[in-house]
């Protein structure tokens, strides 16, 4: 074996200590507001004004799961809104990024994934088209603070308490054609997709 093999060696076996101890695994509740992308729906069916179809916010639930490796973060997200009417936004993605500091922690991650728009509409007075959900692929950002409280020696299990922010771009968008209007039908057609952004409390356990 050559001096150089040899010293690749011994970095592996002084590393990897290191790095499973400083590994770690946190699940992450998350709930929070949604702002989804803004529908003109009122000029696509003029017979509606766009405030009895959609709302300008949501409220918005999920969950995330991360494994850190010293800087590095890597891990999964699923969350979906909870709209009074109009469109429901449910995500499935990836996170992949970093990690700052220790007790107090800033994280800045990239989401891709998959989002589907359903209920497309729940209005008595809209019906839509054929297609009543579509999955839109997107792209996303996700800066993030968090401050760990120990629960025992330090280094060991730990509860997290903080925020995220976040911005969904759809890489596609769908244009679903609409009916609308009981007393005189007016037929048009409104593009989901487009981006959404959110803030939303985060609180989990780390080990």
């Amino acid at each position: 074996m050559g001096p150089k093999r040899i010293a690749l060696l011994a970095a592996v076996v002084l590393l990897a200590p290191a790095t499973a101890n400083a590994a770690s695994l946190s699940i992450e509740a998350l709930y929070g507001i949604s702002w989804p992308p803004a529908a003109d729906f009122s000029s696509a069916v003029s017979d509606v004004d766009s405030d009895d179809v959609s709302e300008d916010t949501a409220q918005i639930v999920g969950g995330t799961i991360l494994l850190n490796f010293g800087a590095l973060e890597i891990g999964a997200i699923v969350d979906a809104t909870m709209p009074d009417r109009g469109p429901d936004q449910t995500a499935i993605g990836g996170l992949a990024g970093i990690r700052l500091g220790d007790k107090l922690r800033l994280d800045l991650l990239g989401e891709i994934g998959g989002q589907r728009y359903g209920n497309v509409f729940e209005d008595d007075d809209v019906v839509a088209g054929s297609t009543e959900e579509q999955w839109l692929v997107y792209v996303g950002l996700r800066p993030g603070v968090a401050y760990r409280f120990d629960l025992g020696s330090e280094g060991g299990m730990g509860i997290l308490l903080g925020l995220w922010g976040y911005a969904r771009w759809d890489v596609t968008d769908e244009r679903v054609p609409v009916t609308a209007g009981s007393d005189l039908p007016s037929a048009g057609e409104v593009d989901l997709g487009g981006t959404t952004i959110g803030a939303t409390l985060r609180a989990g356990i780390e080990f």
